[in-house]
């Protein structure tokens, strides 16, 4: 849903200036169908979540260039609840040890290219055969701008650090938490960055180097984008989309790391699959929630946490109800964003009401269907 600005004009070569504030996608699509060819180049201009459970299941590969590790996070999840398991013909004995088989036409391989100054990344990625994204989601780095109040507060020592001080304190202070930062509203920077040189004055650091440029680069987490890593994983990306359409050769084992400012060095790497992941996995995570809090604040606590549960906008929750327990469930949803099952009279109820402490549930998110 992006849109061009002159900034991208630097590194890539299918904006021109005329382009500037038009759809990122429609240009590039125009672009493509117009140099090459035969190619039919279908642009969208939305946020991926807008998009239905069909429209995903009609492609053969993902090469997945998002500007952001939820939205990847939110495209795996999307992904690998496309791969359907169900028991192959051989397997209908009525044997529930044996193993299931995954639906081979609803696995959609996933090529993931992410880059971040010199350093870039691309992987491969199948559904219940590699690591999907969410298996390897800790190994990314942290917030650059992600620093601790005692410090921005009271021993700033970068101009990033007085920047990100008015940021978390005096910006929320003003105008409170509810009304947002707006990293391209010029009198929101310019507001920063007055701020900022005052911190910095009053630690006698040098208030010349907080400049509009690097306030707006921190407010929007801003990290230059360097054309020659950005043509390298790229250029890696189109190359194994290509080995799997051609099967002329293996496609990568999953993983390959570039680190630009060591020389070209890149590290292809191997992962296992997690059981542990919470969207491929299949073991159970343990997750410690106040008993005497509300199914709904239950709810509000999975849509809004930027953790584990990032990606689910749509939960639906069922009590797996193992034991002989006399609270009545017997698995029924407990909730869900179905309005034909769902039954609001239980939001209100005391979660150990509803479930025994130390239950098992079983958290799901609804495929959506098409709107007409």
């Amino acid at each position: 849903m992006d849109t061009i600005d002159y900034s991208n004009l630097n590194r890539q070569f299918l904006f021109r200036v005329d382009d500037v504030k038009q759809s990122k996608a429609k240009v590039a699509a125009a672009f493509v169908n117009k140099r090459v060819f035969g190619v039919q180049v279908v642009a969208h201009h939305g946020r991926i979540q807008d998009f239905d459970d069909d429209f995903y299941r009609g492609f053969h590969i993902v090469v997945s260039g998002l500007d952001n590790v939820n939205a990847r996070r939110w495209l795996n999840l999307e992904l690998v609840q496309q791969a359907v398991r169900k028991r192959s013909s051989d397997d209908d004995d009525d044997d529930d040890d044996a193993p299931a088989q995954w639906v081979t036409e609803s696995l959609i391989t996933t090529i993931n290219g992410g880059t971040e100054g010199w350093k870039g990344e691309f992987r491969v990625m199948t559904p219940h055969k590699t690591p999907c994204f969410e298996c390897l989601v800790d190994l990314f780095p942290k917030d650059p701008y992600n620093f601790p109040i005692c410090t921005t507060a009271d021993k700033p020592r970068s101009p990033e650090h007085c920047i990100v001080f008015v940021m978390d304190k005096v910006w929320p202070d003003k105008y409170g938490k509810d009304y947002k930062l707006d990293g391209d509203n010029e009198e929101h920077i310019k507001f920063v960055m007055t701020h900022a040189i005052e911190h910095a004055k009053k630690f006698s650091l040098d208030d010349k180097a907080v400049t509009y440029k690097l306030t707006q680069g921190v407010v929007k987490r801003i990290i230059p984008a360097i054309a020659s890593t950005n043509a390298c994983i790229s250029a890696a990306c189109a190359q194994e989309a290509f080995k799997i359409v051609t099967k002329i050769y293996s496609a990568l084992d999953n993983f390959s790391n570039f680190a630009g400012d060591d020389g070209c060095y890149s590290a292809p790497t191997s992962h296992n699959l997690n059981d542990s992941c919470l969207v491929c996995g299949n073991s159970t995570l343990e997750v410690k929630f106040p008993s005497g809090k509300t199914l709904q604040n239950f709810i509000d606590y999975i849509k809004k946490d930027k953790g584990i549960f990032a990606f689910y906008d749509r939960p639906s929750l069922m009590w797996d109800d193992d034991d002989d327990s006399d609270v009545s469930h017997d698995s029924e949803f407990i909730y869900t964003t179905n309005a034909a099952m769902n039954d609001d009279t239980l939001l209100p109820k005391i979660m150990n009401e509803l479930i025994p402490e130390g239950s098992s549930m079983l958290l799901s998110q609804p495929q959506k269907k098409k709107k007409y």
